[in-house]
């Protein structure tokens, strides 16, 4: 397996345990009356649901069109933050300000910690 691939199960896995802990700690601890009303395991799955379906277009898509690495970054992430909040709104919340909220926290958190551990 070549060394970008490895990467990129590396961060996959990363992403989404990282993204899915973020997000069973606003559901507990910020949105604990929208959490009461969805169960644990839809919670997990949305998390995990998000991360493996925006982090392959970021990695594997993305780059092929854009080659400058500041406008990759900033495009990527902001589709990112946006297909997860759609994502989180219709899943979750039915609530836009909840949806782009947990997406922008889950998705930082995970940016930072990969900036440090990664």
């Amino acid at each position: 397996m070549a060394v970008y691939e490895i990467k990129y199960l590396t961060a996959l896995v990363f992403t989404a345990v990282t993204e899915t802990a973020v997000l069973l700690f606003l559901m507990r601890s910020i949105f604990i009356e929208d959490y009461r009303k969805i169960s644990i395991r839809k919670v997990i799955s949305a998390g995990i649901f998000a991360s493996a379906t925006t982090l392959p277009h970021l990695w594997l898509v993305l780059p092929a069109f854009i080659e400058n690495r500041l406008i990759y970054g900033i495009t990527g992430e902001l589709g990112v933050l946006i297909i997860e909040a759609v994502f989180y709104y219709f899943f979750l919340f039915s609530d836009w300000k909840k949806s782009f909220l947990t997406s922008f926290l889950c998705n930082l958190v995970s940016f930072l910690l990969g900036i440090l551990i990664l």
